[in-house]
């Protein structure tokens, strides 16, 4: 068996094509009011591909999801006067303030992740 270690100095965000395209989609969705659709359909979507995606490391989940979720809700409050970012921009951010309910939920969502794939 071979393997092969890469080390990088910045994660590259823009090869993760299935979260990127999902980012596309909730970002197009608000752009046309279709919140309730971001939050009850494409923000989960997003939420499953971080969690499965081999590329995105256990430490970023989170933040990701943070990072992700804060740029679609201020794309949301400003969707008229704001520009689509990449995901990569997105990832360059800094985290959003964590309230206690947030991260128990993000702690929830791991261990249903990891209960998943046992």
């Amino acid at each position: 068996m071979l393997f092969r270690i890469e080390k990088r100095k910045q994660q590259d965000w823009e090869s993760l094509e299935t979260i990127k395209e999902l980012v596309t989609q909730a970002q197009n969705a608000i752009y046309s009011g279709e919140y309730e659709k971001v939050k009850k359909f494409i923000l989960p979507a997003i939420e499953i591909a971080i969690l499965q995606s081999p590329d995105v490391t256990k430490a970023d989940r989170g933040n990701m999801r943070l990072k992700i979720g804060e740029e679609l809700k201020e794309l949301g409050l400003q969707s008229t006067k704001v520009q689509k970012r990449s995901l990569y921009s997105i990832m360059q951010r800094p985290l959003p303030q964590i309230d206690a309910a947030t991260e128990a939920e993000l702690a929830s969502l791991e261990q249903l992740f990891q209960q998943s794939y046992q």
